[in-house]
């Protein structure tokens, strides 16, 4: 069983691989956007084309498949839950 610290540690992890692999989805394209472009599009007022293809299209899908990947992992936890498959 894993201390509280561990999980924790685990869990920071995690979460910093989950916003890099988001960060990730936004630079990679036909168009090639820099980090520092992609997140001053994000987090400022950046524009030109780059800030148009961020917003208009990358971020709304990288947002919606982690968002359908979530809720896959929950359908499945869900459903072992339910067949009581204690996996």
């Amino acid at each position: 069983m894993p201390t509280r610290r561990r999980a924790l540690l685990i869990l920071a992890a995690l979460t910093g691989l989950a916003q890099l692999s988001i960060v990730v989805a936004l630079m990679v394209g036909s168009i090639p956007i820099g980090p520092v472009e992609v997140l001053s599009t994000v987090f400022g007022d950046a524009v030109g084309t780059a800030a148009d293809v961020v917003r208009s299209l990358r971020l709304p899908r990288a947002l919606t498949g982690f968002a359908c990947g979530g809720l896959l992992a929950l359908a499945g936890a869900l459903l072992q839950v339910l067949l009581r498959n204690p996996l």
